[in-house]
């Protein structure tokens, strides 16, 4: 800590002698190093940009994968993007490129890491009784990357003062470290209940654009009703551990879920299909 205060006071004096216009470039020519590395840390602490949350999700999501490992299925990766893919063409973010995949993993859940790296696990997939239930789970996803929850996160804590500290300027190191902040949120302490319930509304958003029925909340309702069976409390582990009680959600969603029933016909066949390969494949 005096480190850095000692660095923002060289910081200081620096601005005092320097006009604002172009400042950072300016102070980045000095000799004085001391003045260089406050100069980076300002530069840190202010701004994770576009290219920094694509890197720390990615490495996020190879952490994920390399966890659970992915499940090989052509058919069911290809329908799983589709559904993505359709759900994100016209979200506040339509600009990142969404990556959409499945985690060879029987517990029941799906995780969002920044910059447009969704997955949905198998035993999710399992779960799930319709297409309209497997669309509101990755809308949530979604909603949690659109709205950039683990950014905020990020930016909320301690860790990049910490970080700034040490490096001064953003490396492999440092992203690294910002993505085991990603992977403890996602498998260990859970999002804030505020962000929880904000995806589960904004979601619904994707849902009504593209004539899919809110149907999440009749999946998290099937969830809350098998709780108490031990072979699914084991698979509820994470979801149970990171997330507001399915009760509190399910309530939340039904004010909200005021969606015209659409028709499913179309959308139950693919859906079957895709179920049909994942039972071959067990």
């Amino acid at each position: 800590m005096k480190k850095i205060i000692t660095l923002i006071f060289i910081l200081l004096i620096a601005l005092s002698n320097i006009a604002t216009a172009g400042i950072f470039d300016k102070l980045d020519k000095l000799d004085n190093d001391r003045a260089k590395a406050a100069v980076n840390i300002v530069k840190t602490l202010i701004s994770l940009d576009e290219e920094d949350e694509i890197e720390i999700g990615k490495t996020a999501g190879i952490s994920l994968i390399n966890k659970f490992g992915l499940y090989e299925n052509a058919a069911a990766v290809k329908y799983i993007n589709l559904i993505g893919n359709i759900l994100a063409e016209n979200c506040e973010r339509s600009n990142l490129k969404f990556h959409f995949n499945i985690l060879n993993s029987e517990s029941i859940n799906a995780y969002a890491c920044p910059g447009g790296f969704i997955f949905i696990t198998l035993g999710a997939l399992k779960f799930a009784e319709s297409e309209d239930e497997i669309a509101g789970i990755l809308a949530h996803e979604i909603a949690h990357i659109t709205l950039k929850h683990e950014i905020r996160e990020i930016k909320k804590s301690n860790i990049l003062k910490e970080l700034s500290e040490l490096h001064g300027q953003k490396n492999r190191e440092v992203i690294n470290r910002l993505s085991n902040f990603v992977l403890d949120n996602l498998l260990v302490k859970g999002r804030s209940r505020k962000d929880e319930y904000e995806a589960d509304e904004h979601s619904l958003n994707y849902i009504k654009e593209h004539n899919y029925n809110a149907e999440l909340k009749n999946f998290l309702a099937r969830l809350a009703q098998d709780s108490g069976n031990t072979e699914k409390k084991s698979k509820l582990e994470y979801l149970t551990k990171t997330h507001p009680p399915l009760v509190e959600r399910i309530a939340k969603l039904e004010k909200k879920s005021d969606i015209l029933q659409t028709d499913m016909s179309k959308r139950t066949a693919r859906f079957n299909y895709i179920k049909s390969t994942i039972a071959q494949n067990d």
